[in-house]
């Protein structure tokens, strides 16, 4: 924790919304949305790695 917010072992912070669109991505559990997801988290991530 740290600041109001759960950090994950990868640095992510996650706020109660994140949490909650998480699970909602998850309950959805459709394929499309589950490739989606993971491209959209892989994109995010090659961002956010410094230059």
């Amino acid at each position: 924790m740290s600041k109001g917010k759960l950090i994950t072992p990868d640095g992510w912070p996650l706020t109660p919304n994140r949490i909650i669109m998480g699970n909602a991505l998850i309950e959805i559990g459709a394929a499309d949305e589950l490739r989606f997801q993971r491209e959209v988290l892989k994109i995010a991530r090659i961002l956010k790695k410094p230059k």
